[in-house]
């Protein structure tokens, strides 16, 4: 990643908390920037079109389309967007869900937060993250 260039960071949960906690602290970091947080799967697919984040943490279960349904429509559009899915649930099933839908992690929300911004990392290079309890 060139020095000047940072990772765009797109949030999307339906918990306002999360949302500005984990903002908050991608805004901390150097090598990343918020590029725009979303309350439903809805927003997040028109946000993700409007700013072409190079990361989206991408929360599951949310109003309007689920995560999933979310990463699906975003990844027709944005081919090299890398979603990390983010949520409370360790099921297998949301984990395969989840990368049949195209994305790139899986990480818990009570997962630390240098496990999530090394998920953001390790994504925005083409590596897969499945971080599970």
């Amino acid at each position: 990643m060139p020095t000047d260039q940072k990772i765009k960071v797109l949030l999307a949960d339906d918990q306002t908390m999360i949302r500005q906690g984990f903002g908050y602290v991608i805004g901390l970091q150097s090598d990343m920037m918020l590029a725009g947080e979303a309350s439903d799967g809805k927003e997040a697919v028109e946000l993700a079109v409007q700013h072409t984040p190079d990361v989206i943490l991408m929360d599951i279960q949310m109003p309007r389309l689920s995560g999933i349904e979310a990463a699906q429509e975003i990844l027709l559009q944005l081919p090299d967007t890398k979603i990390v899915i983010l949520t409370t649930f360790d099921d297998q099933e949301y984990i395969y869900q989840g990368i049949r839908a195209g994305a790139v992690g899986y990480l818990l929300k009570d997962a630390e937060v240098e496990d999530m911004l090394e998920a953001i990392r390790s994504a925005y290079r083409g590596e897969a993250v499945y971080k599970t309890g």
